[in-house]
């Protein structure tokens, strides 16, 4: 999920916000509120499901974000750089971006790039082939095997798709999910 869907999260169905549909281990996303046209949804992690529901309910909201020292909600972008303080602290680059970045990676080995288009809730295919997906990196393994020459596999500078592919790249050796 994006930070403004979690920031949003409620627990009972609504077209206004994200929810969470607890009967069909779902996170349902009502197309008034996503790109799309349509309701999309992603899997309720089991879990995930068990940590949101041994957090303390107050109200219709998932999440209780508010002030340490005021006690008022806090703002998206305030807990956006809460996200990349507590990371610094922890000698980490880590932004809520990256971390989105870092579960498109994790899956983009593990399933099959439709099904990750829909994890990651891509309109285009052609997002996630440029970013989670190594085709070069896949046709090695798929000749030579798991031990192949990763260093075939690199982008020269005067590639005009080396970002894409870069970005790609990024996901089979973990640096973007985690620098």
């Amino acid at each position: 999920m994006r930070l403004s869907e979690a920031y949003a999260l409620e627990w009972e169905e609504t077209e206004a916000a994200p929810y969470i549909d607890l009967a069909r281990d779902r996170i349902v996303l009502p197309a008034a509120i996503v790109k799309g046209k349509s309701d999309q949804w992603v899997p309720l992690d089991p879990v995930l499901r068990e940590a949101l529901l041994a957090l303390p309910r107050h109200g219709k909201k998932v999440f209780r974000w508010i002030s340490w020292r005021t006690h008022r909600p806090l703002k998206a972008d305030t807990i956006s750089d809460r996200v990349v303080r507590l990371a610094k602290k922890a000698g980490v680059r880590l932004t809520m971006h990256t971390l989105r970045k870092g579960f498109g990676c994790r899956y983009a080995g593990k399933v099959p790039a439709q099904v990750l288009q829909k994890l990651m809730r891509h309109r285009r295919i052609k997002t996630t082939m440029d970013y989670y997906a190594n085709v070069d990196q896949a046709v090695m393994e798929a000749v030579l095997g798991p031990q192949r020459n990763i260093s075939r596999n690199t982008v020269s500078e005067s590639n005009p798709d080396a970002k894409k592919t870069d970005a790609a790249r990024d996901c089979q050796d973990g640096t973007s999910a985690l620098s």
